[in-house]
């Protein structure tokens, strides 16, 4: 229909290159890049691919600053976010989202169960 997506892969970032701070600016300028493909648009759907989701490229204090981002300053601007597949670590962190981020926030969210 038109809407942009940005299709992040989780399993490529290294926390031990960037700071969180770092790893969340790359997230926004992508986001705003694929904005930028299509300006009329007015929501944007964010598609986070947690295959190979490992304990050394997960960086909680991004996350929470990504968590931040969102729900503050572009709460109407998103469409759904597709998390697949919901592993160990994507279960373990839900409750923190959840008490991170609006209700509507969060009912935008989708989780996609991993494979048996």
């Amino acid at each position: 229909d038109g809407r942009p997506s940005w299709t992040w892969n989780t399993y490529m970032h290294n926390a031990k290159n960037a700071s969180p701070e770092m790893g969340a600016r790359y997230l926004v300028f992508n986001m705003e890049r694929a904005w930028a493909v299509n300006p009329t648009a007015n929501r944007i759907s964010v598609i986070c691919n947690c295959s190979s989701l490992r304990v050394d490229n997960y960086e909680h204090a991004m996350c929470l600053i990504c968590l931040d981002i969102l729900s503050e300053q572009y709460p109407d601007h998103l469409e759904k976010t597709y998390m697949f597949p919901v592993n160990w670590a994507i279960t373990l962190i839900m409750p923190i989202c959840r008490s991170l981020v609006s209700a509507d926030t969060f009912s935008k969210l989708k989780l996609a169960p991993q494979d048996k």
